[in-house]
């Protein structure tokens, strides 16, 4: 019986995997039949000890809600939705879906003012939604137990993301869309399409003015293609190369 060694971030499925140092990285392609036996021990990497933020945090407890119909809403900053008896309160989250032409309402929100009637939708950092339409129709329903709220901010969006419906500024032969039918989180992500007929720079970006990251250690992106061919390693990079590069 022997015992190997795999680490799906730092491993290499190109080692022979019998010591740390030499570590696989997948289990399928690393640790083959070919490469163990009944009876070996594969010590997979741990994930790292968690990280305390330091502050506290505030989570209301309860059962998941009932959904509501969607009566109206306006084409305003912010956007105030219909709900008749909607019993929400300021700082409730709520998540409006499959709502018609102003479809800039649906998607995860936090409740401001209100009425019996009617509640106007804000991001989680308190900017306002921004109407594209007057809608109606879909379904409300209250999140709030679904989400955790801390006393200072840990993660600042900077390009479209959620309900941030900016889209990049696009290049010639690439065109930018707000896309609601695979995403990340909230309601949409940007989707970059990128003609036959573009060749090489920078084939869309995003402004983000006076944005102060000094207060944060990592930037993150989400990228998934889905279709096209897959370029060589190199071939596209999200920031200034060679930094932020994404092979």
């Amino acid at each position: 019986m022997a015992i190997f060694y795999l680490d799906p971030e730092a491993g290499n499925d190109s080692n022979d995997g019998t010591t740390f140092a030499n570590r696989w990285k997948t289990t399928t392609n690393g640790a083959t039949a070919a490469r163990i036996a009944p009876g070996d021990t594969i010590r997979i990497i741990a994930s790292p000890d968690p990280t305390s933020l330091g502050q506290a945090a505030q989570w209301t407890n309860g059962p998941l809600q009932a959904t509501k119909s969607i009566t109206s809403s306006t084409n305003a900053t912010p956007i105030v939705m219909g709900v008749p008896a909607h019993g929400l309160v300021t700082g409730d989250t709520v998540i409006n879906s499959g709502h018609a032409t102003n479809t800039n309402a649906n998607g995860v929100w936090t409740v401001g003012t209100y009425t019996a009637d009617t509640y106007q939708i804000l991001n989680p950092d308190g900017s306002n939604s921004v109407g594209n339409g007057v809608g109606s129709g879909g379904t409300m329903r209250k999140f709030t137990n679904g989400a955790v709220t801390l006393t200072t901010e840990v993660t600042k969006n900077i390009a479209l993301c959620g309900n941030l419906k900016t889209n990049w500024t696009a290049s010639a032969n690439v065109t930018c869309a707000n896309y609601t039918s695979d995403h990340k989180e909230g309601y949409s992500c940007q989707q970059i399409q990128v003609g036959d007929s573009f060749t090489t720079g920078k084939a869309a970006y995003y402004a983000t003015g006076t944005i102060d990251l000094s207060g944060y250690q990592q930037v993150s992106f989400w990228v998934k293609q889905t279709s096209g061919t897959i370029g060589a390693a190199g071939a596209c990079y999200i920031g200034r190369a060679p930094r932020g590069r994404v092979d």
